[in-house]
């Protein structure tokens, strides 16, 4: 992902540079610089007021995070209702993390905005990521393509926070 972003901050003539590490261990050995951005990270921050903050220390203009507006794994949300009559929760959310930022005495903004999906044939891959995501034994791998192939396509909806 590091060299994907990097290639195209090239492409469109953008000085960059990545550093590969957690955050926000990594920085100690991070310059400052006019925009920090981090990418579809916050939903996995064990401790989020330290990452902000660090985010925030080597940012001299502005931070940009953004985040699916829903955690990733609620898109399984259906499927365990399905297969073990389980309703989970709808948080947390992009506006619970914007909540955080806020509470850290930021005066940080939120845009939403979704991205098509593009449709395409189930995997046995795909299928496999399902079942061990939903705790399922093998022998449900049938049930699961099955489930997986008449879901819609929606797009991803994401949001952009920053301050």
């Amino acid at each position: 992902m590091l060299d994907v972003f990097a290639e195209e901050a090239r492409t469109r003539g953008v000085q960059s540079q990545t550093i590969l590490g957690d955050w926000p261990d990594v920085s100690a050995q991070t310059p400052d610089c006019d925009v920090v951005i981090c990418h579809h990270v916050f939903y996995n921050v064990q401790a989020l007021e330290p990452f902000v903050r660090a985010l925030d220390d080597h940012a001299d203009v502005r931070v940009v995070v953004e985040l699916p507006l829903h955690h990733p794994l609620s898109s399984l949300s259906d499927l365990w209702l399905k297969f073990w009559d389980l309703e989970r929760p709808a948080s947390p959310t992009a506006h619970d993390a914007l909540a955080v930022v806020r509470s850290l005495g930021f005066t940080a903004s939120i845009e939403l905005f979704d991205v098509e999906t593009i449709t395409k044939p189930i995997t046995p891959l795909e299928v496999e990521h399902t079942r061990i995501r939903l705790c399922l034994p093998e022998s449900k791998d049938a049930e699961i393509a099955e489930a997986l192939s008449v879901r819609p396509s929606l797009p991803r909806q994401l949001a952009t926070i920053w301050w």
